[in-house]
């Protein structure tokens, strides 16, 4: 019997704590990871509070609290979501050669326009866009604007070093993106599997087409 309460005593003590006593950052993090999946999968609308806090736990003051209302805790959803698929960006720095550092940045970019989760991303925001949400714009401003970002900062360091001759670096990141992930994309979106050997020969292409234009020297 001593054994037993024992045993019950150390259970109790190693069970995990219920979201309310966490502390408010660590209840945040938990309730928009969980209404992340949910939106993903149901949509804006086919989402509500209740549903939220039926797998969260706590209680529908405790996201009013929280968040302020469901369009806001959509928006700091999509802009988590929106950090975690362009995390790989940070991989992306220059080198001495520009054509293996666009061939470079241009197969990581493929893969996060072509994972799962961000098609996933893109059809929510995109079924929602009569909506006019925030949220829509906090996707394009940390979706597609940071990976522009992220090829103009590679062209600028390039042109800085004559390497090429860029006259606007974000006009000429757009092209090479767009050139890059577009046609990929929108078969991807309709249930197409894009293989590697594909994504290579678009990217190959895509920096040699896109250097004949920029580049000051073709290296």
């Amino acid at each position: 019997m001593k054994l037993e309460k024992s045993a019950n005593r150390k259970a109790v003590t190693v069970r995990e704590k219920p979201r309310r006593l966490l502390p408010v950052a660590q209840q945040e993090s938990v309730i928009i990871s969980i209404a992340a999946d949910l939106f993903l999968q149901r949509g804006y609308g086919g989402v509500s509070i209740d549903a939220i806090t039926s797998i969260a736990g706590g209680s529908k003051r405790d996201i009013y609290l929280l968040f302020g209302d469901k369009e806001s805790l959509f928006e700091r959803c999509i802009t988590m979501l929106v950090e975690e698929n362009t995390a790989p960006l940070k991989r992306i720095s220059p080198v001495d050669d520009i054509r293996t550092c666009l061939k470079s940045a241009g197969l990581l970019i493929v893969d996060i326009f072509l994972q799962p989760k961000t098609l996933a991303l893109h059809k929510l925001i995109v079924a929602n866009a009569d909506l006019k949400l925030s949220a829509s714009k906090s996707f394009l401003e940390g979706g597609p604007q940071r990976v522009y970002q992220a090829v103009a900062d590679l062209l600028v360091h390039h042109d800085r070093c004559n390497l090429t001759n860029v006259s606007d670096a974000k006009a000429f990141a757009k092209i090479f993106v767009g050139g890059l992930t577009a046609e990929l994309q929108i078969r991807a979106l309709m249930g197409e599997t894009i293989d590697i050997s594909e994504r290579e020969a678009k990217v190959d292409l895509a920096v040699r087409s896109f250097l004949e234009g920029v580049c000051a020297q073709n290296p």
